[in-house]
């Protein structure tokens, strides 16, 4: 390529720029058509036009006594192997005998094409040169030709017209058909794109294309015969103002506001292809809808049932999709639950060490007592419970209290540990200083999770079923449920529990369980003895049984 004239130096910067390296068949195929082009069939050929003879010329040879040359090359006798037929060629004669310097070394090594070297005279090539030279460019052509072809029908191109690559390297949409485009518009001015080989196409007009109801490509330049549909992400994340997250199968198209996903696409043969392309003409709706589209139709006819469900009433709908393709926005508005948390197996070993507590409330119903709220306080080691009746939740603090004094005295150890969750009976100045000075850390869950705290949560609905079930079974009015959840501790500490391998709580933490089952079932009508009465008057008072003394 340094040997070529000054002429033919835009083919060779065109070539050596190609990515990858061209062979050295297609360097030969650049020039050589570069050649054709100035001129080669005419009849005058000058030298210094010719793009494919080396720019060097040799020095003239002295006729001298020639029986002292050997050649090193055929081993022949009155020449050397600059000059040696064999190995350069018979030279040609041209008009009048004269022989045509055969310095001239051809680039292409296929077939040696040589022109006349008289710089003053301006020979014309003979008829048998010119009809040679026209079969040689004839044949040139063509394989440039078929070169091309190939080229452009390659693996890299083997997406349809309604398929489009996904692209990063480019910063604008290109087409190289209208068949889909809408308010297509002709450039007025001349506009050129530079495109992957380097080269430079023009624009014929700009339109824009739906892809999907949620997605319009505006501003796709129109590039005659281009010969694959290219989507910019440059373009379509600062129109659309959303991201694309790229995996190593597939891509998604999600929106920054929303979080909503409105497109995706698919890993083919290396490029990622866009999914969801329609004809501008065809309706999104209806008969022409394609698979996901009748799908979710489907699954609003059915009432919106999960798409693993409708894969087993239709697999056969399933056939061009997966299921992660699908996305329905109403089930997302109507089912959306927060994630489960996971079990904590962290449960103390030492009773006491650690207290869990929380407050319900309030109630409508006052309870025979007055009270509308209840707290309750549940050692983490041997679940056993103490529950307080409040009147107003500001009593949390006093019912704390008189429960840790009666922890220090009855079981001689100290609480350590309080968890609650971020009420305000519990954040509170007297209650922060009551701990501090008692040296129990106060542990609490993150706001609106009360999940954090599921000891005291558990344990507030299980009181609560328990209760139920004894007013429901004797139909006592609303008034007496303070008395159904002091029962219902009394006897929920006495009962078998799955976490302490079936011990009672009682059991867990005095080692032994002297519980006695009662005969008298909570609100059932019991007779209770009165004393001084008179002779006549009656020994016996009916009542309602309501409850066990605590201890």
């Amino acid at each position: 390529m340094a040997s070529l004239n000054p002429e033919y130096d835009q083919i060779r910067v065109l070539v050596l720029d190609k990515i990858p390296f061209p062979s050295l068949e297609d360097a030969y195929s650049h020039v050589q058509q570069e050649e054709s082009r100035w001129g080669v069939m005419l009849y005058q050929a000058p030298i210094d036009k010719s793009g494919l003879a080396a720019s060097h010329e040799q020095p003239k040879i002295i006729p001298s006594d020639k029986g002292h040359l050997h050649c090193d090359y055929c081993g022949k006798p009155r020449h050397t192997k600059e000059t040696c037929w064999k190995l350069h060629g018979r030279p040609t004669r041209g008009r009048g005998g004269k022989r045509i310097n055969s310095s001239r070394a051809q680039a292409n090594v296929a077939e040696t094409v040589e022109t006349s070297n008289e710089t003053g005279s301006g020979e014309i090539l003979s008829s048998e040169e010119i009809q040679h030279l026209r079969r040689l460019i004839t044949k040139l052509d063509s394989s440039t030709i078929a070169t091309s072809n190939h080229v452009q029908s390659g693996t890299a191109f083997t997406a349809s017209l309604n398929s489009w690559v996904i692209d990063s390297g480019a910063n604008r949409h290109m087409t190289g058909s209208t068949k889909n485009l809408q308010n297509y518009s002709s450039c007025l001015k001349e506009e050129n794109v530079r495109i992957a080989d380097g080269s430079l196409t023009s624009v014929s007009g700009t339109g824009s294309i739906i892809c999907t109801p949620d997605i319009k490509l505006s501003s796709v330049l129109h590039i005659p015969d281009f010969p694959v549909n290219l989507l910019s992400v440059s373009s379509i994340t600062k129109d659309l103002n959303c991201k694309i997250v790229f995996f190593p199968d597939r891509c998604v198209f999600q929106d920054l506001e929303t979080g909503k996903r409105i497109g995706s696409g698919r890993l083919h043969d290396g490029l990622y292809m866009f999914d969801g392309t329609k004809d501008s003409g065809q309706a999104f709706f209806g008969d022409n809808k394609d698979v996901n589209q009748e799908i979710l139709q489907w699954h609003r006819r059915l009432g919106h049932p999960s798409f693993f469900v409708l894969k087993k009433l239709y697999p056969s709908l399933f056939l061009r999709t997966q299921l992660e393709s699908l996305f329905c926005d109403a089930c997302e508005y109507a089912k959306h639950t927060r994630n489960s948390y996971p079990l904590n197996n962290n449960k103390s070993t030492i009773p006491f060490m650690t207290i869990h507590s929380d407050v319900w409330g309030p109630t409508q119903t006052p309870s025979l007592s007055g009270s509308r709220w209840f707290v309750t306080f549940i050692d983490c080691c041997t679940r056993m419970t103490w529950v307080y009746l409040l009147k107003a939740k500001s009593e949390v603090f006093s019912c704390f209290q008189v429960f840790h004094k009666m922890i220090c005295t009855q079981f001689d150890t100290k609480i350590k540990i309080l968890r609650t969750d971020n009420g305000t009976e519990y954040m509170n100045k007297n209650f922060d200083v009551y701990l501090e000075s008692n040296g129990i850390i106060h542990q609490t869950s993150c706001p609106y999770t009360s999940a954090q705290n599921e000891v005291a949560e558990r344990k507030n609905r299980h009181l609560l079923e328990v209760a139920r079930s004894l007013m429901f079974t004797m139909n006592l009015p609303k008034p007496y449920w303070g008395d159904a959840i002091l029962v219902a501790t009394y006897l929920i500490n006495r009962m078998p529990l799955k976490t302490l391998d079936f011990k009672s709580p009682l059991e867990a933490l005095k080692g032994k369980n002297e519980y006695i089952v009662p005969p008298k079932v909570f609100g059932c009508v019991c007779f209770v003895h009165t004393r001084n009465a008179g002779k006549l008057d009656p020994r016996a008072l009916k009542c309602v049984f309501i409850g066990y003394y605590p201890t």
